[in-house]
């Protein structure tokens, strides 16, 4: 099995873990203008992807009163095997309140109005 089947596998395995659980599909994509960076400093370039990802997703959280978790898989190729990089993302569509009150996991409908 490539490691492009295996990393599906395993996402398709993480969202149909929980499928009570509301979550949510982000992606996070590079601009076509940092491919040749991207070519010559791989790591430099999908840390800061990863990183950026993360603090955007963790101020959304603290803004909720929550910290969010996610499950992040790096995609470098696009569809038709050009330079793409993108991260897709599965966001649990609650999370954990820092002085533990409202339980474990806290749902963001708790925070939202309907």
């Amino acid at each position: 099995m490539d490691a492009g089947t295996q990393a599906r596998a395993a996402a398709r395995a993480l969202f149909h873990a929980c499928p009570v659980a509301k979550r949510f599909g982000v992606v996070f994509t590079l601009p076509e203008q940092l491919n040749t960076l991207t070519m010559h400093q791989p790591k430099l370039v999908y840390d800061t992807l990863f990183a950026s990802a993360w603090q955007t997703l963790a101020t959304f959280g603290k803004q909720l009163g929550v910290q969010l978790g996610i499950v992040a898989i790096l995609h470098t190729w696009g569809q038709n095997l050009s330079l793409h990089p993108h991260l897709h993302c599965v966001v649990p569509g609650g999370g954990v309140r820092a002085d533990g009150s409202g339980g474990p996991f806290v749902p963001m409908a708790s925070f939202c109005s309907t």
